[in-house]
């Protein structure tokens, strides 16, 4: 007896090269291939992923979509977003599809006209809207015409490289890992680390493209503030996590509501500290997480030594896995 034909899906961005640099759509993708024909093309080098959505618009039942808002600011953003655009009309057209995955409540650079489309379209055509914030939840139920599910960001085990495992690091009391970005408001809680003459050692750890953001951050550094400024593995992140007494997120705006580095931190045995927003407020519901609402708070709650209870942290990783995520999908679709 055959079995039942799987049903076709296709992808959001597309990979590029071996591997994903973003583990979320590695893992993802990942767990979808056990419920459906994954089309993305396994060979294909996507000269831009508009393209790539075009290309298989005419490919697929279901469509998962992550952050598509962002190719108006890539390479050729125009026309980008017309490809982009012309994929969604023929999707619609065909009946198929659409999974939403609305990451942020706005792009991380703010709104164009061209992302504000898409936003619109996304939240009047799509099958199902899936956050990883309850707080991004309420904003797309208020605008979308479909059903919005809250599901927590899931965990996956962070991969060690053995060969790294005995790295010397020194022990800190802030922690702040990952790429080094204006909307991460690294500088900003630094400034303010100075301002305070706090005695914390402080420890960036995060590659910079943006050459004058660097140089901000490197003029605030002293023999209690350290920049790295480059890539680290997994292996060092995970040490580095363990060395130190918090790991910071010290995100401005509203732009941000889940993170991907703050399930890994929780993964790695970290006691994360973040703003007052998003899944931040949402893991501290669970236990996993520390809060802030300003700079006062948030000083106080770094100069102290609150930890993650391990059995919030255990219950934490086994209630939320890729695997539960995509069956939520297949449920309500």
């Amino acid at each position: 007896m055959t079995e039942p034909r799987k049903t076709k899906l296709y992808y959001f961005p597309p990979r590029k090269g071996p591997a994903y640099g973003n583990p979320y759509s590695e893992n993802f993708r990942a767990a979808l291939g056990e419920k459906f024909e994954v089309v993305n093309f396994k060979a294909f080098q996507p000269v831009m992923n508009s393209l790539a959505l075009f290309v298989n618009a005419f490919r697929a039942d279901v469509y998962i979509l992550n952050w598509l808002e962002n190719v108006v600011f890539y390479r050729l953003g125009a026309l980008q977003f017309l490809l982009a655009k012309l994929s969604l009309k023929i999707i619609g057209l065909r009946r198929k599809k659409i999974v939403w995955m609305f990451h942020n409540i706005t792009p991380h650079v703010g709104h164009s006209k061209n992302s504000m489309w898409l936003y619109e379209f996304l939240f009047k055509h799509s099958a199902l809207i899936v956050s990883h914030s309850k707080e991004a939840t309420a904003y797309a139920r208020a605008r979308a015409e479909c059903k919005v599910l809250y599901v927590c960001h899931p965990v996956h085990e962070v991969p060690v490289e053995t060969a790294e495992a005995d790295l010397d690091i020194e022990q800190c009391d802030v922690l702040i890992w990952g790429a080094v970005l204006p909307y991460k408001g690294i500088f900003e809680f630094l400034a303010q680390a100075v301002a305070r003459r706090t005695e914390l050692g402080i420890r960036v750890l995060g590659a910079c493209e943006d050459s004058e953001l660097a140089k901000k951050i490197e003029g605030l550094c002293s023999d209690k503030i350290t920049f790295e400024n480059r890539r680290a593995s997994f292996a060092e992140i995970e040490k580095s996590v363990k060395c130190s007494r918090h790991v910071l997120f010290p995100y401005v705006g509203r732009c941000v509501s889940s993170s991907g580095a703050l399930i890994d931190t929780v993964v790695m045995g970290g006691n994360p500290v973040g703003p007052e927003v998003g899944a931040f407020k949402d893991l501290a519901a669970e236990g996993v997480c520390a809060t802030y609402r300003d700079y006062d708070e948030l000083f106080q709650l770094l100069e102290g030594d609150s930890k993650v209870d391990s059995s919030a942290r255990e219950e934490f990783v086994k209630n939320n896995t890729w695997r539960g995520l995509v069956e939520t999908i297949v449920e309500n679709l």
